[in-house]
């Protein structure tokens, strides 16, 4: 399982909430080409305790993801395949729903939610 810290959506139609930027930017800024189905934004820890940033294409298991942390269940996704996983940053890019298990995983990890 993947501990996640927060996940969010965006693409041509949406944008999270307090992002200024529109869809091409975003993209640009991290280093993604601009999709019509747009991407998702995984909030994790990497090896060491580092904050990372996963941009993936799995933009409907987020969606699903993020409908099921709504109705309070708190489920983690798998690790996705190396295929759906087209960069990743290092610290955390924001804004983001937080997980709920994240002050769990952040005790675990020893780090911070910051």
């Amino acid at each position: 399982m993947t501990r996640l810290v927060g996940a969010a959506v965006f693409g041509p139609l949406v944008m999270p909430a307090g992002v200024e930027e529109g869809h091409g930017e975003a993209c640009a800024c991290l280093g993604v080409a601009p999709r019509s189905e747009g991407w998702a934004l995984w909030n994790t820890w990497g090896e060491g305790g580092l904050e990372a940033t996963l941009v993936v294409s799995a933009v409907e298991t987020t969606v699903g993801l993020l409908e099921n942390w709504s109705r309070g269940r708190a489920v983690d996704p798998a690790l996705p395949l190396p295929s759906r996983i087209a960069v990743v940053r290092r610290g955390w890019i924001g804004p983001m729903t937080l997980a709920p298990r994240a002050a769990r995983w952040a005790a675990l990890c020893g780090r911070p939610l910051s």
